[in-house]
């Protein structure tokens, strides 16, 4: 039982990080094993940008029809969302020490 915890919770973690480093969706779905979905994103004109907007609903109307698939790609899709939060939360943070450093 705690071995398959693990999995998932390695799973879910790698899930999560799959969008680092990543520039286009083709590669995200390679690295989620996932690759066999590209005909649907790019069938209906879905890129990297778009894809981190989609939500489970769009995600089924284009044709992802397996709820395993869906929960990986929605995983990647927070993990995303996740890290360019913390970019735009330490962005913030270096520019607010800069303007105490100039006017503080």
């Amino acid at each position: 039982m705690r071995q398959a915890s693990q999995e998932r919770s390695k799973s879910f973690q790698t899930e999560q990080s799959a969008y680092q480093g990543v520039s286009d969706l083709p590669s995200l779905l390679q690295q989620l094993s996932l690759e066999h979905y590209a005909d649907c994103f790019e069938k209906e004109e879905v890129d990297l940008s778009t894809f981190l907007t989609m939500t489970e609903p769009d995600l089924k109307e284009i044709g992802v029809n397996t709820l395993g698939a869906r929960r990986k790609l929605q995983i990647a899709i927070a993990g995303a969302i996740e890290q360019k939060v913390g970019i735009l939360t330490l962005n913030s943070i270096i520019k607010l020490s800069n303007y105490l450093v100039i006017f503080g």
